[in-house]
């Protein structure tokens, strides 16, 4: 599908784009080179949809200075992060805790505030109580909430909702960095 719409566009890249087909029924490990090893594993939405999870070596994420970022949906994330969750079109389940277990960070999207559950089960999408509960149950360090509906044009309560349950989440906005 990219590869037509770069022929469609005549889009021309300055740089090499190495393709991985992804199971999108299993866990399995994708890359892994001197630095990270990345893992996917299924989501559970409408489509098939995979989730990611970065682990940094242990030299590197020992090594890790303020240069070092890892990149969510354009965010640049500046951190001393070993391991990075990437949840990003999901409805709640709780088989995805094994893969996140003990994440530094992890992105998980919270499509819709809690009181719109039944849509968000109908649409394979979580709420904001859901990606907290799973941050929670997962021992993630920390949460970033994503993914929200365009209904929502004050994203606070989007986040004070996930913050009852999970304290350490965060809006996930577009351009800021997380420390």
């Amino acid at each position: 599908m990219i590869q037509g719409i770069f022929s469609y566009t005549q889009c021309k890249l300055k740089y090499d784009v190495n393709w991985h087909v992804c199971n999108m029924n299993h866990h399995a490990l994708l890359l892994e080179d001197e630095e990270v090893k990345v893992f996917t594993f299924p989501l559970n939405h409408r489509s098939p949809t995979i989730g990611y999870r970065f682990n940094l070596k242990e030299s590197q994420s020992s090594d890790l200075s303020g240069d070092r970022a890892l990149a969510t949906e354009g965010k640049a994330l500046k951190s001393k992060v070993a391991s990075y969750a990437y949840c990003s079109d999901t409805a709640f389940d709780e088989r995805l805790i094994p893969y996140l277990r003990d994440v530094n960070l992890l992105y998980h999207e919270s499509t819709f505030m809690h009181g719109d559950v039944l849509k968000a089960h109908r649409t394979g999408h979580s709420t904001t109580i859901e990606a907290a509960n799973m941050a929670d149950r997962s021992n993630a360090g920390s949460l970033l909430l994503g993914h929200f509906s365009a209904r929502y044009v004050d994203l606070a309560p989007l986040l004070a909702e996930a913050q009852s349950v999970f304290p350490e989440a965060q809006l996930a906005i577009e351009g800021e960095t997380f420390q």
